[in-house]
This record gives C-alpha cells, sequence and structure tokens, in this order.
C-alpha cells in the first residue's frame, strides 16, 4: 500500500523538530537574494549581521510595502510556512525548521487568490470576478 505524501496543511508535520537550513550571505541594496527551500518551513529566522536587512515573501512584496525590515544586529523569528523568501539590504544569516512536506504541495503567495463565489468569504465587491485580495502578502 502506498501512503500519500505528506501536504501543506498536514498538522504533525508541524508539531516534531524540524529538519535544519542555514545559509548566509551578503545581498546588495537593490539586488535581492531568492532563498529556495527544499521543503515547506515551519519557521524562519533571519539576522541581520551587517547593516539592516529586509525580507518578503514574494518579489512583488520586496518591491512594494509587503516587506519588514530586520535592524542591524537583530534576530527576527517567524513561524510561517513558505517555500520561498526573498532577503535584500546586507549581511545576513537565515536559519529554518524544515518540515518534511515537498514545495510543489505549498500555493504559490500571491496579493491575490481566486476562489469560487460560494466561498463564505465572497462579498463580490472586488473589480475582479472571483478574486479576493490578501494586501499583506504582495
Amino acid at each position: 500500500m502506498q501512503y500519500p505524501d505528506p501536504g501543506y496543511n498536514h498538522t504533525p508535520a508541524y508539531q516534531i523538530s524540524g529538519i535544519p537550513y542555514v545559509t548566509s550571505s551578503t545581498a546588495a541594496a537593490g539586488q535581492p537574494i531568492q532563498l529556495n527551500f527544499p521543503y515547506v518551513t515551519k519557521f524562519v529566522t533571519v539576522a541581520a549581521t551587517g547593516g539592516a536587512t529586509t525580507i518578503a515573501f514574494t518579489s512583488n512584496g520586496l518591491l512594494g510595502n509587503n516587506k519588514f525590515t530586520v535592524p542591524s544586529g537583530q534576530t527576527l523569528t517567524l513561524e510561517v510556512r513558505v517555500k520561498k523568501m526573498w532577503v535584500t539590504g546586507s549581511t545576513f544569516s537565515v536559519a529554518a525548521g524544515l518540515t518534511g512536506i515537498p514545495t510543489a504541495s505549498i500555493p504559490n503567495l500571491t496579493s491575490s487568490f481566486a476562489f469560487s463565489s460560494s466561498d463564505p468569504y465572497f462579498t463580490g465587491s472586488n473589480a475582479y470576478s472571483n478574486v479576493i485580495v490578501y494586501d499583506g502578502v504582495g
């Protein structure tokens, strides 16, 4: 019998300790580095070891206002399920706890999400039919 692979909402994968993932680099201002995690993350910790470091979870978020700046010498830990992250601005280190969930199972993060009009959150007030906007994502 073949058991299915764990998916994006497989709760037990987030309840156990993560597989360690660590990287360090220098991201020049205006030259973002895209980190592609090998598995879906359980958490991500960013340390700004040089100057301030800016992070986002979409390239549009980094270009717009949907980003977060970690001050120089500070560390930020976010308990987020992501497969990609964009970093710019300084020397940084990233430590992440990975699940065993394949990145192909996670939806692409975007500022819009298509869904059915039968969805209870659909208001029909958007300019685009069947689209809802999550402004904080990018």
